[in-house]
């Protein structure tokens, strides 16, 4: 069974492309908003006909947009949101409250700096990422807007580079233990005239 990711958010990066190009071969769907700004603003008049007030033109366009994003994340198992580093995405935000009043598996994408702003979103999404991951290599990912790169094209990846950055956490701590809880010793031993080689306990 397919999963449906609707990937709504800011339209001035690739990453869209990016999220595509590492799911390659896995069984996900994804659908999006329309990316080319004129496409999206004359949608409504393309379609109904020509408005002469810039009001009605716009109010066209958008409320055709409203149908399709509606449906679009109706229809999604996921919805991953995305917000640019430059732009205020308020597009993106009314998307991520109407996943959320949907039910929808909620993912939020944004820069560390938009934290604050963005808190309440986070607290209503299942997943909050301020860490770009780009999966891929050359032209194929946008390696200046990521903060980690993984070579090669299987997502799949990131979840082996995780537990191994835990257990070579996991070993740091223990041998960080281990060394101070015998420098302890070896210094009390010294202390208390049972050993006499304080240096070693330095060494430690």
């Amino acid at each position: 069974m397919g999963l449906k990711v609707y990937l709504a958010g800011e339209i001035h990066t690739n990453w869209r492309e990016d999220i595509a190009h590492g799911c390659k071969g896995l069984d996900v769907e994804f659908t999006a908003p329309v990316t080319d700004h004129d496409s999206s603003d004359d949608c409504g008049v393309a379609i109904m006909g020509p408005e002469k007030d810039k009001f009605w033109h716009d109010n066209k366009g958008a409320k055709l947009n409203a149908i399709r994003t509606r449906k679009a994340i109706e229809d999604a198992d996921i919805v991953v949101v995305r917000f640019g580093e430059k732009y205020k995405q308020w597009n993106a935000a009314f998307d991520a409250g109407q996943a959320y009043a949907m039910g929808k598996s909620l993912i939020i994408m944004h820069q560390d700096e938009h934290q604050h702003p963005l808190k309440e979103v986070d607290a209503a999404a299942l997943a909050v990422s301020d860490v770009g991951v780009a999966v891929g290599s050359g032209e194929s990912v946008n390696v200046e807007a990521a903060d980690v790169l993984i070579p090669g094209d299987d997502p799949r990846i990131l979840t082996h580079l995780i537990d191994l950055a835990r257990k070579t956490e996991r070993n740091f701590r223990q041998n960080l233990s281990f060394s101070i809880l015998v420098t302890i010793t070896l210094v009390f031993a010294v202390i208390n005239g049972f050993y006499d080689q304080l240096w070693v306990g330095v060494l430690v």
